[in-house]
């Protein structure tokens, strides 16, 4: 998350700035909700470990 301020302080204009920052972190926390949560869920229906984390790699994966 600290980079993602640093990144967008530096790339988005004054004017919208605080409002990119903000954004940026809501949705960092609730990513750092669902994640775990999801993780949970996978596992609990007898997911393997890596299987479970395999799952997060698709969201990440830039285009």
């Amino acid at each position: 998350m600290n980079l993602a301020n640093t990144y967008i302080s530096e790339y988005y204009p004054r004017e919208i700035r605080t409002t990119r920052i903000g954004w940026a972190l809501a949705f960092g926390r609730i990513g750092a909700i669902v994640a775990p949560t999801l993780i949970g869920l996978l596992l609990a229906a007898n997911y393997s470990p890596q299987n479970a984390f395999m799952a997060f790699i698709f969201p990440t994966r830039q285009l």
